[in-house]
Order: C-alpha cells, then structure tokens, then sequence
C-alpha cells in the first residue's frame, strides 16, 4: 500500500511539472489590425555580399507605419486584411532576401484564405506582389502557442539572382495578438512513456527498499 502512495504521488508531481511546461494560452489573435499595429515590426535586408541591414517600424499616420534608412524604406498601410507592403530601393548592391519579422509588433502573418485553422484568425491572405521582380522563394517561418500551420511570426522574401528593383509592391495578412506574448519555443513536455517509466522505476526503489 505504501508503494502505491508513494507512485502516487511521484505522479501527482510530474502532472504539476507538465502543466507548468505547457500553461493555458493568455492571449487571443486579433483579424481587424492595420498598418499602424504594426509598429515595432523588424525588417532585415541581406546582401548577396554577406552583409545586411535593420530597420524598425514606426507608427508614421492613422493606419500606417514604416521605416527610412540610407538606401532603403519599407512602409505598410491600411488594413492588413490585404494591407500593402512597399519596399524601396535606391542603393547599387544585390539583395538577396528580405525578411519580415512582424512577432516584436505583437502580430502573426495569415497566409492560408481557406479554411481558417488557428482560432481567432479569419481567413488569410498569402503574399502577391504587384510591382517590381516577384522573389523567388517566399519562405513563412517562427510559430506562437496554440497557432496551427496557417500563421507564421516571420515573411522572407529571396531572390536567387538579387533584387536591385527600386520599388516592391505586394499584399499579405498579418493579425494581431492580443494578450501576453507567447513563448515563440516552448519548453518539451515529458513524453508519456517517459512518465510511465519514471513511475514503474520508483515503483521498483520502493518495493526494494520495503523488502529489505
């Protein structure tokens, strides 16, 4: 009877150890954000030689917010539903991607119209250009909590040859997070089998220690 109390118990602990791994969502997705929510959103330019450049989004009218640095800006505005993104550009070098990191901002890109996956998102809309040279990979990256496959916390446009356009026009869904921020990675939680294991094993001490 002692040993199964003590098995008990040792599971009683690891359940606590699982929830504080995996605790409730404290946060909900916004679908009705615009460009101005977006502020605080990291973008990052890379060079084809190696070397890359950041800029920060700032809130620069009622529904829009952007960035200006020496050979380039990036602006968004309107409602981010369809919301449009531009990119200029004045300086010599190829680039080669352009990455879009919209998490800082307390957002999360929408690329998926149909059907609606995550909770709280509405239907989303993936990248479209509609001025300058169409990238040649668009790669969706980084996750939140409780967010399925249709959302995605980062955009890197990529262009195998480099883009020296001087503007890029292009639409994409981005929704925002209401609430605590979630941990982009959360901790592993202990798998099962594992568990069970650990309990068989101090099942097997105990038994040993009382027929001693």
């Amino acid at each position: 009877m002692d040993i199964v109390r003590k098995s008990l118990f040792v599971l009683a602990t690891l359940s606590g150890l699982s929830a504080l791994a995996s605790p409730a969502n404290a946060f909900s997705f916004i679908s009705d954000i615009t460009g101005k929510d977006l502020a605080d959103t990291e973008v990052t330019v890379n060079y084809q030689d190696g070397t890359s450049d950041i800029g920060v989004l700032q809130i620069t009218g009622v529904d829009s917010s952007g960035v200006v640095k020496t050979d380039w800006d990036f602006s968004v505005s309107g409602n981010t539903n369809f919301g449009v993104y531009t990119f200029g550009y004045t300086g010599n070098k190829l680039i080669s991607s352009l990455k879009i990191n919209v998490l800082p901002a307390s957002a999360i890109f929408d690329r998926i119209l149909f059907p609606t996956l995550t909770p709280g998102t509405s239907t989303g809309n993936a990248f479209s250009s509609f001025s300058g040279a169409s990238p040649t990979q668009k790669i969706y990256s980084g996750t939140v909590t409780g967010a399925l496959e249709d959302v995605a916390t980062s955009l890197e446009l990529v262009w195998q040859d480099g883009f020296s356009d001087p503007l890029l026009a292009f639409v994409a869904d981005t929704d925002g997070i209401e609430g605590e921020i979630p941990d982009p990675e959360p901790l592993p939680v202990p798998e099962s089998t594992a568990i069970i294991g650990l309990i068989v094993g101090v099942g097997s001490c105990c038994f040993a220690v009382r027929k001693r």
